[in-house]
């Protein structure tokens, strides 16, 4: 995150801290909830439990979380994935320049109007053929933004959205069906600025199509973009210059 965002809000105790940051000998002492991490802030990592829904510290099993009420503790810690509620922090955040400056370019390519798809089909799998049949009568008279973590998956839109001028702002890897997390193969600067791209651009659109499950956007960062068309504000904010 901090080669990519920068703090605008003055008024909040915000500090991003890298590894290197001589911030974390003041924090040593600090209480912290969840009290099992106290001590181990600079190098703790969780991993996600699936089955509850949260990241966990690997050793003491305890959810990296907190509620919004009252604590104690000097330092709260809380680790989320996805989307279902991760916009506001966005809203005192803005793009570095130069992460800024690539954003722009690439959304100033877009048409004035357009639909946006969001389509993952890597780690979460989605029945594209049939969701591609649902939406071919809507997305018609319009370009059509194509955002997917799956080439093949982009390769059908083509196929099966014949005829619809269909759009892309990033390049998509060819990740053989892995998801594009954790992925070292094509991890990296690129990389992270087109998912960027994507869903500023996904936000931007005058309507956005995700496939569901019991109407739910299968994934968070679905969600995000959802989150984000819907508060223009905080586009503008993102892309302040």
């Amino acid at each position: 995150m901090i080669h990519y965002f920068r703090v605008i809000s003055e008024c909040l105790p915000i500090h991003i801290l890298d590894q290197s940051s001589s911030e974390w000998c003041d924090l040593a002492e600090l209480s912290v909830f969840p009290e099992e991490i106290k001590g181990a802030l600079r190098d703790h990592f969780s991993i996600y439990d699936p089955r509850i829904g949260l990241h966990v510290d690997p050793v003491a099993r305890v959810g990296v979380r907190f509620d919004f009420v009252r604590y104690p503790h000097d330092i709260l810690v809380h680790e989320q994935c996805g989307g279902g509620g991760g916009y506001p922090a966005l809203q005192i955040f803005r793009l570095k320049p130069e992460v800024q400056g690539q954003v722009l370019a690439r959304l100033r390519r877009m048409p004035r109007e357009y639909r946006a798809i969001h389509i993952r089909n890597t780690d979460m799998r989605v029945d594209v053929s049939g969701f591609l049949d649902r939406i071919a009568p809507l997305v018609v008279g319009m370009p059509l933004l194509v955002c997917t973590d799956d080439v093949a998956a982009l390769e059908e839109t083509r196929r099966r959205l014949n005829g619809v001028e269909l759009l892309t702002v990033a390049p998509i890897p060819d990740a053989q069906g892995r998801s594009l997390h954790y992925n070292p193969d094509i991890a990296g600067w690129e990389l992270d600025v087109g998912v960027l791209t994507d869903l500023l651009a996904m936000a931007r659109a005058q309507e956005l199509i995700l496939p569901a499950i019991a109407g739910t956007p299968i994934s968070g960062f679905s969600r995000l973009a959802a989150d984000l068309h819907r508060r223009p504000w905080i586009l503008r904010s993102l892309l302040h210059t």
